[in-house]
């Protein structure tokens, strides 16, 4: 079962037992036989012991993408009625404990209950924070920095050396980094990169974000434009997002506009004019690092980053986007 924390199964097993059209049901190393009057199916499962957020929701819809014959369906405690419609249209399933579930078999069955409602429980345990994930991004970009010397990790990630050392050490622990002949090297990276877009979204993306903008320039392409302009061959700014996924694979163009930024925002606001607003179709982020703006073709970020972002965004063509540049630019995050 794909979970870091011991979870009961059998509560979740239970629920799917109930509903009228199911026969029977079994969970074992991370997969669901589910047994109906016509045939039996099987279904990838993740399990979390904490309510659903919005960004293990995304890593959820990622780990979908990557395997799109393999119907998914996620057990936690709770999913808020948000969360759940994010999964029912990605077609990833899910399951609480509150007695919300989307759960469709092949195209003979489908059940769909939102709006229940449950006291949410605290999280508990140590987490990583936004420095690690920083480490966690340069390792993803680079796997090959794994069996680097740890000032060269800390350098690529932006973190200091104690801190980088603390999260490889951990990321031994857990099995992800793994020593062979060859020295150490990544392990299980898929999973790791999960643990990257929830961190990222919960936990970095907060701290990155410079503000949301308004700009002279009303269109997204005569912005782009202005900014290109303006800011010429600095190596200290990049496009994100669809922004930049548009530039890689010309697949999907947002009316926002992801601008990632080497250094403070002051000045570039000054010289795009930006105007503060809330609600703005611009939004400046920093890096995860200095390998954040080293995107394949200048003035884009990696590819990483970009696919990040497009998961944020959330949009159909967004998801859409993101996992054709996981398929063409990621391909070594297996």
């Amino acid at each position: 079962m794909k979970t870091s924390e011991t979870t009961n199964v059998e509560p979740y097993l239970e629920r799917l037992r109930a509903l009228p059209f199911v026969k029977g049901v079994e969970a074992r190393d991370g997969h669901l036989s589910l047994r109906t009057p016509k045939a039996r199916h099987a279904f990838a499962v993740e399990i979390k012991s904490v309510p659903l957020t919005r960004a293990a929701a995304l890593s959820a819809i990622a780990g979908a993408q990557r395997k799109p014959g393999e119907p998914r369906i996620v057990f936690s405690p709770y999913v808020s009625q948000p969360v759940g419609q994010l999964l029912a249209s990605q077609n990833v399933g899910y399951v609480d404990l509150a007695g919300n579930g989307h759960v469709a078999v092949g195209r003979d069955y489908l059940v769909h209950v939102e709006g229940r409602r449950r006291q949410m429980a605290p999280r508990s345990g140590r987490g990583l924070g936004a420095r690690s994930y920083q480490v966690l991004f340069a390792l993803l970009a680079r796997p090959e920095l794994a069996a680097a010397p740890i000032r060269s990790l800390a350098e690529a990630s932006g973190v200091r050396k104690t801190a980088t050392a603390d999260l490889l050490k951990r990321l031994r622990g857990e099995g992800f980094v793994l020593r062979d002949q060859s020295g150490l090297r990544l392990a299980r990276a898929s999973a790791l990169m999960d643990r990257w877009v929830a961190g990222y979204t919960d936990q970095l993306r907060p701290r990155l974000l410079m503000g949301r903008y308004r700009a002279a320039a009303r269109e997204p392409s005569a912005f782009e434009k202005h900014v290109e302009a303006t800011l010429g061959n600095q190596r200290t700014w990049a496009w994100g997002g669809a922004s930049g996924g548009y530039r890689l694979t010309e697949h999907y163009r947002s009316s926002t506009t992801i601008l990632h930024l080497a250094g403070p925002v002051t000045a570039v606001q000054r010289q795009l004019d930006l105007l503060p607003a809330r609600d703005g179709p611009i939004v400046v982020l920093g890096t995860p690092g200095p390998l954040g703006l080293e995107g394949p073709v200048p003035h884009v970020a990696h590819p990483l980053l970009v696919y990040t972002e497009l998961l944020v965004d959330g949009d159909e063509r967004a998801l859409e986007a993101a996992a054709e540049i996981r398929s063409r630019f990621l391909g070594q995050i297996e």
